[in-house]
Parts: structure tokens; sequence; C-alpha cells
């Protein structure tokens, strides 16, 4: 089972186009037979008793495929999910800001890239919190404006604006659309020592 293409679509969804393993969907094919052939009535056929072949030519050759689809895809949808776990992560950064920017009182911050802290593990309390001190830096965040996400539409960031456009639109030369927040973010993780990373984990995890 492969993941042939992954194509973005408009409003943060995907279209998914695999290729499943022959020999695999055959297999869930004959499955599906043995559980759910029973349910195929042939005439001259006890129930549960008539062939395969009798079957596919009586109800039509793809009658126990959708059903063996559905055995295939779950792992297919989740090796999918893990292959391209990164840019599942983006877009669902980018949806999130997007929904939560719309609202005049809502303010996004985004930590995520801030690459000082997220690539030491010495600064996490555990797998997915970070220190308490770094709680109070993200606070003094929200009073200084710094990692705060701009309100700007896609394609135009705060450096492009003009001093003027910047206090007409309370915008703080610090600040970075979703687009340049998650761009900092793919060069993070496309450039971090995973290999390093897991032996620390190893060693703390014998």
């Amino acid at each position: 089972m492969n993941l042939i293409k992954c194509e973005k679509l408009e409003k943060s969804m995907a279209e998914l186009q695999f290729s499943i393993d022959a020999e695999a969907f055959k297999k869930a094919v004959a499955d599906v037979f043995k559980k759910e052939g029973k349910k195929y009535p042939v005439q001259g056929f006890r129930k549960g008793k008539a062939p395969r072949k009798m079957i596919e030519k009586l109800y039509g050759e793809g009658v126990f495929y959708e059903e063996a689809f559905d055995l295939v895809f779950p792992d297919m949808y989740r090796a999918a999910v893990e292959e391209n776990h990164l840019e599942a992560t983006l877009e669902e950064y980018r949806y999130i800001t997007e929904r939560l920017n719309a609202y005049d009182n809502v303010t996004v911050y985004f930590f995520p890239a801030c690459e000082d802290i997220i690539c030491d593990l010495n600064h996490y309390a555990d797998y997915s919190h970070y220190h308490p001190r770094f709680n109070r830096f993200m606070t003094e965040c929200f009073v200084s404006g710094s990692y705060r996400v701009s309100k700007e539409t896609a394609g135009q960031t705060a450096s492009q604006n003009t001093e003027e456009n910047l206090q007409k639109a309370d915008v703080q030369p610090e600040e970075k659309t979703i687009d340049e927040y998650l761009e900092e973010m793919r060069r993070i993780v496309d450039h971090y020592d995973f290999d390093t990373l897991h032996e620390k984990i190893a060693v703390w995890n014998p």
C-alpha cells in the first residue's frame, strides 16, 4: 500500500491517491468472503455453502470489494498520515490560526517555530509540556507582542508594510504571518538531527 499523491485543496483539505498491493487486496476480498459470504443466497446451495465464484457471478465480480477496501483502508490512511505527518501538522496549525484570527478580539501567538526552545529536551517538563519557566516566557510575550501572528492575508507579510500601514493596522514589526512561521517550522524539522535525539532518548529510557 503506497501513497501516490497528496494534493492540497482549498480550506485545509487534501486529496489522497493510493495504490493497493494486489495480493493484499485479494487476501482482504477472501477474508470478506469467509465472513460475509453466507449473507448472499444462491439457489441450489445451503446457506453459507455457495462457492465464491458463484456468488460473484450472481451478484457481480466486485460484490466483496467495498468491504475489502474497508479492511485495508485504515492501515493505508494511518501510513499516509505518518508519511505526511509534517504536512498534516502544518495544515492543522494554519487552519486553526485562520479560524481564530477571523475574530477581532482574538490574538494568536506561535511558539512551535521558536527553535531555541523546542529543540532542547531539557526545556520540557514531560512529553508535551514546556518547563514552567517557559510558560513565564510565553506570558511575557503576550505583553511584548513577540511571536504574535499577523492578521494580514497570506502573501502579505508585516515586513512588507510601510510604517504608516503598521500604525494603522496596529501591527508590531516582530509579527509574522502564519505562513512565515510555518515555513520556519518546516526548516527546523527538515534540518533537525533526529538520529541524535533518538540516541538521547535511548540513554534516558534503557
